[in-house]
């Protein structure tokens, strides 16, 4: 069947085909076929299911010899001689649409699989239960043969002509507070990958609608958050108040660097695509 494109979102991944049979269709950018991004008013040839477009090609025009042979006009002269510089950026800004438009597609299959999200979530909250299981398990005594073991071959003792005495590395474990902050630290961290994998489950498809616009800034947003969520949990457990500030200070610019780049990425995309492909 053939038709005529009325619209493709960028954004969305999703477009409608106005058929030659007078029906419209919609269609997933992954059915799309062609090396560029669909635009209003091409011709398509393509198969229908269901009322959606499937495997959709663009169609090819005839021309003529005499306009093959045709020279070219002042126009495609002095584009062809414009500097190097203008064409690495318009190589660069379709690469950026391209990007966006696949992972749009990901994004749109990724919302839409549960099974991925039980798995994802499952595995995060499972490390942490193990984590938090193994901590209690062991007890604080656990914990402080763990330190012993390390400080007990620090250059500290080595200096002191005490290496290898576990009992004296026990003491100085217990004196110092190490054992006990390891073991709160050990149990909010275990608490804390528990409800990441929470926050995963309940905010999974909030999660991925960034996912096309996700840039350097936007990954290290991800990052400062996570690192500053841990970090609020662990310390909420010990009651340090100075690391809960600082939980709560990292995370919040983890949030800012997030939105941030991906809000700069859709003003780009949108300033880039053509009035009808805009979301």
């Amino acid at each position: 069947m053939k038709g005529t494109i009325l619209d493709f979102s960028i954004q969305t991944g999703e477009g409608i085909i106005s058929g030659d049979d007078n029906s419209r269709y919609k269609f997933a950018g992954s059915e799309w076929k062609a090396s560029d991004a669909p635009a209003r008013g091409q011709r398509v040839d393509f198969d229908q299911e269901n009322g959606r477009a499937m495997q959709i090609y663009q169609e090819m025009l005839q021309t003529s010899a005499s306009s093959r042979t045709e020279q070219p006009s002042n126009k495609e002269i002095k584009l062809t001689g414009s500097n190097k510089l203008a064409g690495q950026n318009t190589t660069d800004e379709k690469l950026l649409l391209d990007r966006v438009s696949k992972r749009s597609v990901t994004r749109d299959r990724m919302v839409a699989n549960n099974k991925v999200r039980i798995i994802v979530s499952a595995i995060i909250v499972g490390l942490g239960l193990l984590s938090l299981i193994g901590t209690l398990a062991g007890g604080k005594e656990g914990v402080r043969d763990s330190l012993a073991g390390d400080l007990k071959w620090s250059k500290e003792a080595r200096d002191a002509g005490l290496a290898g005495d576990d009992r004296v590395a026990g003491m100085v474990a217990d004196a110092t507070g190490l054992t006990e902050h390891n073991y709160i630290s050990s149990i909010g961290s275990a608490v804390g990958l528990m409800l990441f994998g929470g926050l995963i489950w309940l905010r999974w498809k909030p999660l991925w609608e960034g996912w096309p616009f996700m840039r350097a800034k936007a990954w290290t947003g991800a990052v400062f958050f996570f690192i500053g969520f841990m970090t609020l949990i662990t310390e909420t457990c010990r009651g340090d108040q100075g690391g809960i500030t600082g939980g709560i200070i990292f995370g919040g610019i983890g949030v800012w660097l997030f939105r941030s780049g991906i809000a700069k990425t859709r003003a780009i995309i949108t300033h880039l695509s053509p009035p009808s492909t805009r979301g």
